[in-house]
């Protein structure tokens, strides 16, 4: 088993989390690809549905090189959002470095991979993050949009905004690559099998874990491909990832989930958060309209809860391995509810952006409203049903 350091303040190894018992997807073979032109002969590139490349048939005039900006030049044009203090900023360099190197040394040479949309990782490759973060948050900053910045982050309270701006962010500075891009290993990957959905400012502890049970559940495995977005984009340039506005349609989110075999979505477990993410209600659209297995996960008082689409493998339609039991009703009370108005997005210009996209797009606010709706009542009906069904023949209700 692969291992990668975590660098704090002093070097650490990083082993993976205790993995799941679900058989793990078999990794694609490794195939040679042409070199990228770049200014770090370390990195690759992979164009997706590529192959292996052409054995040369004779002598070829040189390709004119492509400049890519160096770590210096990335870090200037970053947002001011994302830049840190002079002390953070040192260590989150040294601390990307660290790992970028023990990750090219356990696995193999990163890539870089066109289109956000195709770059997806493992649950395997999710973990060293989690396991990375848990190490390191002590010395990381916690960002709040007018507030003073906070030194030191309790590991159980790490969010995925605090893992962009410490973590991600530095190593797309310093290699110009996002998370996934690490470990793309010159081949690329495929359609992912499930996209997961979640809020920037969750724990990435109860996301991570929910996203373990469900390729249990589901019997995917860790070895599965997985698009998450934080790790799909290019953390130290994500506008430059997006479309420009006012359409969305083409976001690498909204593709991923058009190509994906299902969707996880994955909500707090406080009813006044759980859908108030601007960006998850338009998830929560794209999943209902490709027509695919979406299910809703949470970690509701120590446990993870779900409403599952349909039974889940090898387990009784009537109890979903008592997945449904204990799901936060007040969830499904305020999905029911939901109104475009009560959304929000920690930038000002991308709820402005989403705003406007949702007014020009066919159906408008009524159409996102309608599909969240639809989404909550066609998982929770059944599970509401049955609980009711317990309770009246006088057994134990899920």
């Amino acid at each position: 088993e692969s291992s990668v350091m975590g660098c704090g303040s002093s070097s650490r190894v990083a082993s993976h989390p205790q993995q799941s018992s679900a058989p793990a997807a078999a990794p694609a073979p490794r195939r040679e690809v042409a070199p990228a032109a770049k200014d770090d002969a370390s990195f690759t590139a992979v164009t997706p549905g590529s192959g292996e490349a052409p054995a040369a048939t004779g002598p070829e005039k040189p390709k004119p090189m492509m400049r890519r900006k160096s770590s210096l030049e990335r870090i200037q044009a970053m947002p001011p959002e994302l830049k840190l203090p002079q002390d953070s900023a040192v260590r989150a360099r040294v601390e990307s470095r660290a790992f970028v190197q023990a990750v090219k040394d356990a696995y193999d040479k990163p890539a870089f991979v066109e289109g956000p949309e195709n770059r997806c990782i493992t649950l395997e490759e999710l973990g060293l993050l989690v396991q990375h973060s848990a190490q390191n948050c002590e010395e990381w900053l916690h960002r709040e949009p007018g507030q003073e910045d906070r030194l030191g982050i309790p590991a159980e309270e790490v969010t995925w905004r605090d893992v962009a701006l410490n973590f991600l962010a530095p190593i797309g500075a310093e290699t110009g690559m996002s998370y996934a891009e690490l470990f793309a290993q010159g081949t690329p990957r495929g359609d992912p099998v499930v996209v997961v959905s979640h809020s920037w400012s969750q724990p990435v502890a109860h996301v991570y874990r929910a996203m373990r049970q469900h390729a249990l559940d589901r019997g995917y495995g860790e070895g599965a491909q997985v698009w998450l977005c934080v790790c799909a984009l290019r953390q130290h340039e994500v506008a430059s990832e997006l479309p420009p506005g006012p359409d969305l349609s083409g976001a690498p989110f909204l593709q991923a989930i058009g190509s994906a075999q299902s969707t996880l979505i994955v909500v707090a477990p406080e009813a006044t958060h759980a859908l108030s993410s601007a960006w998850c209600a338009l998830e929560a659209q794209a999943a209902l309209a490709a027509g695919h297995l979406t299910d809703v996960y949470t970690v509701h008082e120590g446990e993870v809860r779900g409403l599952t689409d349909g039974p889940l493998p090898g387990r009784p339609s009537a109890g979903q391995g008592g997945r449904e039991e204990g799901f936060p009703l007040a969830i499904v009370t305020q999905a029911l509810r939901f109104t475009f108005a009560g959304v929000h997005a920690t930038e000002a210009r991308d709820l402005q952006l989403i705003q406007t996209h949702v007014k020009l797009a066919e159906g408008g606010e009524a159409g996102v409203e309608d599909a969240v709706r639809a989404l909550y009542f066609k998982l929770a009906l059944p599970a509401l049903a049955r609980r009711a069904a317990a309770r009246a023949g006088g057994g134990e209700g899920t």
